[in-house]
């Protein structure tokens, strides 16, 4: 269900208090992975020039802001790299493919996320 739609988030009348918290556990321990897993399909799509990609990255980055990502440190970076890409998108003027070997040249692009 998670994996469908990481977004869901069930009515607090929908079930027991129960139910509700495991769930909330479950997602928490699954996001995580759920957002790395978007991303690599989000920068796929982008390399591959798909026109999707930027609604993947806008994606990614409405999972990014949840409670229960917004604060892991491992996520601060990915934050801003993937907000890069999607600028790029938005952008569509960039032919990414010739930009970054001139980048890499000139030692002006790097990238790191831990």
């Amino acid at each position: 269900m998670l994996n469908d739609d990481p977004l869901y988030q069930p009515a607090e009348d929908s079930a027991s208090p129960r139910v509700l918290s495991v769930f909330r556990e479950t997602r928490r321990l699954l996001l995580p992975g759920i957002v790395r897993e978007r991303y690599a399909a989000a920068k796929a799509a982008f390399e591959r020039r798909d026109p999707q990609a930027r609604e993947r990255f806008e994606l990614v980055l409405t999972l990014l802001d949840d409670p229960e990502i917004h604060t892991l440190p491992t996520f601060a970076d990915l934050r801003t790299v993937v907000a890069a890409f999607r600028d790029v998108c938005r952008e569509r003027g960039l032919d990414w493919d010739a930009l970054k070997p001139q980048l890499l040249a000139k030692s002006r692009l790097h990238i790191e996320t831990y």
